[in-house]
């Protein structure tokens, strides 16, 4: 009996031992993979669309900021342009030629070739132009530096149809004469009544704008910018203006209408858009219109190429995600073989954890080999759970983190003001990511020391008003700038390096990022937490994006400053040439430039020193202020070849001479009438090829002047030269004719009378009063005058 019912059962628990051994080995199998495909492919897919993301949003950024950058250079061109046309009209005697010769004047002769060599020769020394005309009422060109021009229609006479009195920039035309597009820049010429008699213009090839739109070198390295983008340029009639570097258009040829550009000329606005180009490729496009050429301005990236670092990382995540399928179906596989006999009691545990209850925990108190499984279970479960909330956490973060940096670069990109800058990221960092306390600090002139320049709280605040500074390679911050490295202390009070600050006394942990651009910092983003190890890698991470972001928001904003400098500057040249301009004394014509050069930039010193007639020594003739009119009463000179001397030595190399910080200059000649002089800057004086002296200026800031200074000043010094050189012609000639009128009058006299000897008389004393003598004496010889008395003399006062 007993045998009946033992004998059926053997079988049948080894169909169930067997069933159920392969149930737990297929379930193990399929739970290792899913551990192991399942953060992996969160993790990726989340990273990825993220790096989409912030990608899209980078590159829109990156193209805002290259297309405004090259809207700044179109438009600071066209400044130039203009200004170097008002140069000719500020030239009196041109001016006055150029009025005659389209008055018609037959009793006033003007030599037209004469005139044409003075355009030809200033627009050598501009180098903008390729000709420069000058037109009358009906559009005729009366005089060209190309000569081939003259007798023409010029095509373009909007100056005229518009009514226009002032100057005028025409947009890119085709010019029939030309067979080529060309851009014309005129301004009115008016005779002595006001009237506008004809139209002064200068013509400027498009290979001008082409070259703006191609030099990508520097806005890349300042941008980030990579080579996929391009900027072109397409007129109102969807002509290509500039090369395009993906397309075979050629210049002037009709450009296949694409949404950025169809948008930008029709509603003549600003605007960005993904889109299809000329090449039938998608693009992220940002699109301006500028309507002093009426003309769109396109910068446009590809897709696939801004995309690609996204797409290697989903590209990366199967991978990974294939790989770790493999290694966990071979790890699983041994784990399984490795159970040689069904564990029953873990079987409802096992089942719970592969449908992903962590929770559960085997209860069971053996100490032998099912005990140390039940254990490795519970450490499993404990494990996992920990793993996939340490996982999930870490995606949080991240997730976080890259919205954060998103943010923050959004931001930047529209700040043009450096302390808003600051206070924007301080605020952004510790708001979003919960730190105690977030600063940045930016160097010095001289790179000694790290300026604070702003903070979170209140601790922020009293540091910016005890203007908190560290010294470099001090503390975090210094080692941070020096090192050009991140540097972390995650446990302040176990780092005996680590320097407190009475105002933080909470500080726990902290991190200093560098804000730097290739191997020049510019400062530091340092961030303070309350908690040990608040601050770990993952951090430096996140911040060190934030501060590259910074970085170049930087360098925009410098680039914004000093294209608003030179705009201002050339301002000032302007208003200086335009008071001057009607002055012909020329002691008073020096003397109004150093006074108003002193006040319209804000120098400590302006004086002008004139080359003298031997050419071996300048003279001093013009200060600005008391100090300037003693000096010249002191009558002061340099000599040509004095070694020391900044103004000899910008009159020897005719190149502009800067000392930035005079304390430090071993050879500087201090002048004790000038005891505050930090900074020194000498322009030569040239006219036509030839120095005539130095323009030399002084501040009491270190590092005040810069190429772009040198730049202004020398068109100052070129427009003083010119303005000077015309002032000496004017009295010359009225020297001339003060001269020629009073010998006039002593013909008229002479020849009133009736004998020599009272026309000698007449001679003698009306050449003595002109020639400012106090004796004159006439002699005759006696054999030219018969009958006449040998010597006549006669003395006048």
């Amino acid at each position: 009996m007993n045998q009946n019912q033992s004998f059926p059962k053997t079988p049948s628990m080894k169909r169930g031992n067997f069933s159920k051994s392969l149930s737990l080995r297929n379930r193990l199998l399929l739970a290792f993979i899913l551990l192991a495909i399942l953060p992996v492919l969160i993790t990726g897919t989340v990273a990825g669309l993220i790096s989409a993301q912030g990608l899209r949003n980078q590159v829109f950024t990156q193209l805002e900021s290259l297309s405004s950058i090259k809207e700044t250079e179109i438009k600071t061109l066209l400044n130039v342009l203009q200004t170097n046309l008002d140069l000719i009209s500020e030239d009196q005697a041109a001016q006055q030629n150029i009025v005659t010769l389209l008055q018609n004047n037959p009793s006033v002769e003007v030599n037209k070739n004469e005139l044409r060599n003075e355009l030809i020769s200033f627009n050598k020394k501009t180098g903008y132009f390729i000709e420069l005309f000058i037109m009358d009422q009906d559009g005729k060109i009366v005089i060209s530096t190309d000569n081939s021009q003259e007798g023409k229609i010029q095509a373009n006479q909007a100056f005229f149809t518009q009514g226009k009195l002032d100057s005028y920039i025409a947009p890119p035309a085709y010019e029939v004469a030309l067979s080529n597009y060309s851009i014309v820049i005129s301004q009115p010429v008016k005779n002595n009544n006001g009237k506008i008699i004809g139209v002064l213009a200068g013509r400027v090839n498009l290979s001008t704008l082409n070259a703006i739109m191609q030099e990508s070198a520097g806005i890349q390295e300042s941008t980030g910018i990579n080579e996929g983008v391009q900027t072109y340029l397409v007129s109102v009639n969807y002509a290509v203006l500039t090369n395009i570097r993906h397309g075979e258009f050629k210049l002037g040829e009709t450009y296949n209408r694409t949404e950025g550009v169809t948008n930008a000329i029709k509603n003549k606005s600003n605007g960005s858009g993904n889109y299809i180009d000329y090449d039938g490729e998608t693009v992220f496009g940002v699109y301006r219109w500028i309507p002093e050429l009426q003309i769109a301005l396109i910068a446009e990236h590809h897709q696939a190429e801004a995309l690609q670092p996204s797409t290697a990382v989903f590209r990366t995540t199967i991978g990974l995600i294939s790989v770790t399928v493999l290694v966990a179906i071979i790890v699983a596989f041994f784990v399984t073989q490795s159970i040689t006999s069904p564990i029953t009691k873990l079987v409802t545990i096992a089942e719970n954890i592969a449908r992903g209850n962590f929770e559960l925990q085997a209860d069971i108190p053996q100490k032998d080999e099912i005990g140390v499984l039940a254990q490795a279970f519970n450490t499993m479960t404990f494990r996992l759970r920990d793993l996939i909330g340490t996982l999930e956490q870490r995606v949080t973060d991240r997730t976080k983190a890259l919205a954060t940096t998103t943010e923050v670069s959004r931001r930047l990109s529209t700040i043009l003001n450096r302390k808003e800058l600051v206070t924007e990221v301080v605020n952004q960092v510790r708001d979003s990511f919960g730190y105690q306390h977030t600063q940045i600090y930016f160097y010095d002139e001289a790179t000694e020391y790290l300026i604070m320049a702003g903070g979170t709280g209140e601790a922020g605040d009293m540091l910016l008003a005890q203007f908190h500074k560290v010294a470099k390679g001090r503390g975090l911050v210094g080692r941070a700038a020096e090192n050009n490295q991140a540097m972390l202390v995650s446990d302040t009070s176990q780092n005996p390096d680590w320097l407190p600050n009475a105002l933080l006394p909470d500080t726990k942990s902290e991190v200093a990022i560098p804000i730097s651009i290739g191997n020049q910092v510019l400062g530091v983003l340092d961030v303070q937490d309350n908690i040990i190890d608040g601050l770990q890698q993952e951090d430096i991470d996140s911040l060190q994006s934030i501060a590259n972001q910074v970085a170049v928001a930087l360098q925009n904003i410098r680039q914004y400053e000093n294209t608003q400098k030179i705009a201002a500057d050339m301002g000032v040249v302007a208003n200086v040439g335009i008071a001057t301009s009607t002055i012909t004394e020329s002691g008073r014509l020096l003397q109004e430039v150093v006074d108003l050069s002193k006040k319209s930039f804000n120098l400590y010193h302006v004086h002008i020193y004139l080359l003298n007639e031997a050419g071996d020594s300048l003279e001093l003739t013009s200060g600005a202020g008391e100090v300037g009119r003693q000096m010249i009463s002191e009558k002061r000179s340099i000599p040509l070849d004095s070694e020391q001397s900044l103004v000899a030595r910008a009159a020897r190399t005719r190149e502009g001479v800067v000392v930035n910080d005079v304390t430090v200059t071993p050879d500087f000649l201090p002048n004790p009438l000038l005891p505050d002089t930090r900074s020194e800057m000498a322009v030569p004086m040239i006219v036509a090829d030839k120095v005539i002296g130095v323009l030399d200026v002084q501040s009491e800031t270190v590092n005040r002047f810069t190429a772009i200074d040198i730049s202004i000043q020398t068109t100052l010094a070129s427009q003083v030269s010119v303005a000077l050189q015309n002032a000496r012609s004017f009295s010359q000639t009225q020297r001339l004719a003060e001269r020629e009128t009073a010998v006039n009058l002593i013909t008229q006299k002479i020849q009133s009378t009736t004998s020599v000897e009272a026309a000698l008389q007449i001679t003698a004393r009306e050449l003595g009063h002109v020639l400012g003598m106090k004796s004159t004496l006439v002699a005759l010889d006696p054999t030219e005058l018969s009958g006449e008395r040998q010597t006549i003399n006669e003395h006048k006062r």
